[in-house]
């Protein structure tokens, strides 16, 4: 403390003395009685060597500390990356599976729906057969049966016709 108030004297006096000795006008304290600094310099160069020496510690301190925490974020890092690859392994592994289970669920259900068609497939064609069959024999038994030659209005005026004959 006592360094840092001589050092802090000998700034003060510096300057007063560079300021008055700008304008050429001596201050008036100076003029009176001459400045007197008692300065140890051994004293001060070593205050100034351990403070130098305080801080390199404290830099070395701050670049381990650096160096550990660098260290241990990369091993965060090498872990969250395993972390995330095994829970992507684990989601790509449900995900094949249900993916196969919801086919296999699909194809039972289309397998089913088709064996059901076809279950129904030969009932229908029978009843389609005999639609097919009970028409032939309607248009073979109607004469009013519109063919390629006789049109509709051809049917009705030749209709017409043997009606008003009979």
């Amino acid at each position: 403390m006592k360094n840092k108030l001589i050092l802090f004297g000998l700034f003060f006096a510096l300057l007063q003395a560079t300021v008055y000795g700008k304008r050429n006008e001596p201050d008036p304290s100076i003029i009176d009685e001459p400045l007197k600094i008692n300065v140890d310099a051994g004293k001060e160069r070593d205050s100034c060597m351990s403070l130098a020496k305080t801080i390199e510690e404290k830099q070395s301190l701050i670049d381990d500390a650096l160096k550990r925490m660098t260290a241990k974020i990369e091993a965060l890092e090498e872990r969250i990356t395993a972390e995330a690859k095994a829970t992507e392994d684990r989601c790509t592994q449900r995900m094949t599976a249900e993916a196969k289970a919801t086919e296999e669920r699909w194809n039972q259900r289309l397998s089913e729906a088709m064996k059901t068609a076809e279950g129904r497939m030969p009932a229908e064609f029978q009843r389609l057969n005999q639609k097919v069959v009970g028409l032939s024999n309607q248009l073979a038994k109607s004469r009013d049966i519109a063919t390629p030659q006789k049109r509709p209005a051809e049917l009705a005026c030749d209709k017409i016709t043997n009606d008003l004959r009979s």
